[in-house]
C-alpha cells in the first residue's frame, strides 16, 4: 500500500507540475501586448473580394490614370492599413497610390492621395469604389481594355503584400477633379 501511495503522490506531483507549467505558458503568451507568439501580417489578416479596375482605352492624354477597386474585410482584432502597391511595369512604372475623393474648401469634389493610406478597421470592412477610397494607377503606358484582367500587388503598412487580380470594366468618369494638393 505504501508503494501505491507513492505512485499516487507521484502522479499528483506530475499533474501539479504540468498544470503549473501550462499556466506559466498561458500567462507568458497573454502578457504584454496580448498578441500570440505567431505573428500574423496585415496581408494575412484581410479578405479581398469584388476586385475590378476601370478600363482605359486611350493612354495618350496628359496623365492617363485609372482606379482599382475592391472590398477589403479585416478579419483581425487590429486595424490594418493599405499604403499602396505595384503594378506590372508594362502598365505603369509608378507605384500604386492610395487615393480618396473629398470635398475641398470650395465645395468641389476632388481626388487626392490618401495621406497615411487606407485604414480598414478591426473586424470591419472598407469598399474601395469610384467616388471614395481607391487605389490609383498613374502614368499608364498601355491601355487597359474592358474584359482585361489586371493583377497588382497591394502593400500594407507592415510591409506585407497580397496579389489581387481585377477585371476591367467601362464606367463613366466621376464628377471629381484630380487635385493632388487639394485642401479640406
Amino acid at each position: 500500500m505504501t508503494k501505491n501511495l507513492r505512485l499516487v503522490a507521484a502522479f499528483i506531483a506530475v499533474g501539479a507540475l504540468t498544470s503549473s507549467l501550462s499556466g506559466c505558458s498561458v500567462a507568458t503568451e497573454s502578457a504584454g501586448t496580448g498578441a500570440s507568439t505567431s505573428a500574423v501580417t496585415m496581408a494575412e489578416s484581410v479578405t479581398i473580394s469584388d476586385v475590378w479596375v476601370k478600363s482605359v482605352e486611350d493612354v495618350s492624354g496628359v496623365m492617363p490614370m485609372t482606379g482599382y477597386f475592391m472590398l477589403v474585410t479585416n478579419d483581425s482584432d487590429a486595424d490594418v492599413t493599405i499604403v499602396g502597391g505595384t503594378a506590372p511595369t508594362d502598365v505603369t512604372m509608378e507605384p500604386v497610390e492610395t487615393h480618396e475623393v473629398v470635398k475641398n474648401d470650395s465645395g468641389e469634389m476632388v481626388m487626392r492621395e490618401a495621406v497615411g493610406g487606407i485604414t480598414i478597421p478591426a473586424r470591419g470592412s472598407v469598399k474601395l469604389m469610384p467616388g471614395g477610397y481607391h487605389l490609383m494607377l498613374m502614368s499608364l503606358m498601355s491601355p487597359i481594355l474592358a474584359g482585361d484582367d489586371l493583377a497588382i500587388t497591394v502593400e500594407f503598412a507592415d510591409g506585407s503584400t497580397v496579389d489581387v487580380t481585377g477585371v476591367a470594366y467601362t464606367i463613366e468618369n466621376g464628377i471629381e477633379k484630380y487635385s493632388p494638393e487639394a485642401g479640406m
